[in-house]
């Protein structure tokens, strides 16, 4: 692995470890008085997805090109592959153990 799969596995955690926390957010979200807002925000969500492919259909129609892909793809170590997930995870339980709170007051 090179610097560069170093920096984006360590990228990949932290977005996975933030994930985490976000799902068991919502997760607890469901319990409450608020979960209405449990399942709008996912939606929103899957609305801005869309609305992002469809922009980049519509400018790559306008302005074909775009960035060109190597002759020989070359595959990712196995430590930037399993980054996220393995943050996913992480985040998953550090919120279930309670230490994200500490953890994000810090910050």
């Amino acid at each position: 692995m090179n610097i560069w799969d170093w920096a984006n596995s360590a990228t990949n955690l932290v977005v996975g470890l933030l994930l985490g926390w976000a799902a068991y957010g919502l997760v607890g979200l469901m319990t409450t008085a608020f979960w209405p807002l449990a399942i709008i925000i996912p939606v929103l969500f899957l609305g801005v997805l869309l609305l992002d492919s469809a922009l980049n259909a519509v400018s790559e129609k306008f302005f074909p090109g775009g960035v060109k892909r190597p002759r020989i793809p070359r595959q990712k170590p196995l430590g930037r592959r399993l980054s996220l997930p393995l943050g996913l995870a992480i985040g998953l339980v550090v919120a279930w153990l309670g230490l994200d709170l500490p953890i994000l007051g810090t910050i």
